[in-house]
């Protein structure tokens, strides 16, 4: 999957394409968790992909998505932490399913968020 794929795409595909990657990462679960000092088990599992995207200066489809999942953006961990810094300080890529969801979410990023809601 490239990024000219995913541009072409309509709304209804990309929701579908959204659909089955996020229900990929539900299924494979890292162990990052445990660093998270219980601020999101969600964080850990998308930290990577996240990181990434907030790195391609994608910061507000990030912030969009960690909302929606119902996480306090602004919430500190035991290290005096919010999830966004989490998520900056501690993501590496390491899985194939990594890199293809952070080329939807890099698109994403770069799309109207009202169309999300």
């Amino acid at each position: 999957m490239n990024n000219d794929i995913v541009k072409n795409l309509n709304e209804k595909e990309k929701q579908e394409l959204l659909g089955t990657l996020m229900g990929r990462f539900e299924y494979s679960y890292d162990k990052r968790e445990r660093v998270l000092n219980g601020i999101n088990a969600y964080i850990a599992k998308y930290g990577t992909i996240l990181g990434e995207t907030v790195r391609k200066r994608g910061l507000v489809a990030v912030k969009f998505l960690l909302t929606m999942k119902g996480i306090d953006v602004y919430k500190v961990n035991d290290e005096g932490q919010t999830p966004l810094e989490v998520i900056i300080y501690g993501s590496t890529f390491c899985h194939t399913s990594d890199k293809i969801a952070k080329l939807l979410l890099e698109h994403i990023a770069n799309l109207n968020l009202s169309s999300w809601q």
